[in-house]
């Protein structure tokens, strides 16, 4: 296999010279996954152009991460042989008050920046120069009416002192996030806190399934729901998930993820994961279960306080072997 993909990325080198890869989370990636990236870096016989670009969060990966051993490995084979691999590093940080601005600026279509300042300092504030929450942010203060397009005088209005009261009580764009779901239907609310339980990823059977088992799970549910496929089409229109794959759902950004498990009652969220947990191992055939093992394990795991079910224990097996299959690597 390890062969077949050498050559596969040789061939498509040569013909789509250069060929770059771009790898997003890094920080998430398993042993065979990089052990994949150092095997092509390391190809001696790839003679064509060949370029990863890998992003991680360096706040999420310490010195005894694997991925900190792939790049102290590649460092090393650089040293070895430089015109082999040549590896740089670009941190990037947080937007500074002043990249705000001027984000805002073009969002805006203004090229004033003493007209944006009052605007952006909040905007800062509230976001930390984090550019998807700086857009979040933006949005929500569109959707409030707190930022509107004046048709008569033909541009963008706002008030930072009604900005700065009615954003006053949340802390960052999670708390505003949390605040908007809040405000939609009770049983939305529901079938986001849900999803949120299914990790960054699911399929749409999986929570089809789960949302049909719903009264398992909250005692005063109602007769009259809404169809899986029509929340699913909402929670897209409202850019809280995306349609990734065929039949396949994964969340924008995992802070929104975030800010819908923060719906569930904190008191009951361990009791409220294990009902999916439970749902999802009495009811998925075997091969589906194999797709979310970890997922289940992880749910069943969350409120086991002095309880020894063999079950539970059987998933957990099955889920330790599957993580040392996928370390494996000949």
């Amino acid at each position: 296999l390890n062969y077949a993909f050498r050559i596969f990325v040789r061939t498509m080198s040569f013909h789509f010279s250069p060929l770059v890869l771009c790898l997003d989370d890094l920080q998430w990636a398993d042993t065979l996954s990089l052990n994949t990236i150092e095997l092509l870096l390391s190809d001696v016989q790839n003679k064509c152009s060949l370029m990863i670009i890998g992003c991680y969060r360096s706040n999420e990966v310490n010195g005894n991460h694997i991925l900190s051993t792939l790049l102290q490995d590649l460092s090393e084979m650089q040293k070895q042989n430089a015109e082999l691999i040549t590896i740089s590093q670009i941190e990037l940080g947080n937007l500074g008050i002043k990249e705000v601005n001027q984000a805002i600026m073009a969002l805006i279509s203004t090229d004033k920046e003493s007209k944006t300042e009052g605007l952006a300092t909040i905007c800062y504030k509230k976001t930390l120069g984090n550019p998807f929450f700086l857009l979040e942010f933006v949005k929500l203060l569109e959707e409030e009416g707190l930022l509107h397009f004046h048709l008569g005088l033909f541009q963008w209005k706002w008030d930072e002192t009604e900005i700065g009261s009615r954003t006053a009580s949340t802390e960052n764009v999670v708390d505003l996030l949390q605040q908007k779901m809040e405000r939609l239907s009770v049983e939305v609310q529901g079938f986001l806190q849900c999803a949120a339980c299914l990790g960054s990823s699911f399929a749409d059977d999986t929570i089809k399934l789960i949302w049909h088992h719903k009264k398992h799970i909250y005692e005063d549910s109602s007769e009259s729901e809404t169809g899986t496929e029509e929340l699913l089409m909402t929670m897209v229109e409202e850019h809280y998930l995306e349609n990734h794959e065929k039949n396949n759902y994964r969340w924008i950004h995992d802070k929104i993820q975030q800010a819908a498990s923060s719906l569930i009652e904190e008191e009951s969220r361990a009791s409220f994961r294990l009902s999916i947990g439970e749902i999802l191992h009495q009811e998925l055939s075997e091969n589906k279960l194999e797709a979310c093992l970890f997922e289940v394990a992880n749910l069943l795991n969350t409120d086991i306080t002095g309880v020894t079910n063999i079950e539970y224990a059987k998933i957990d097996l099955m889920a330790a072997e599957k993580a040392r299959d996928i370390s494996a690597f000949d």
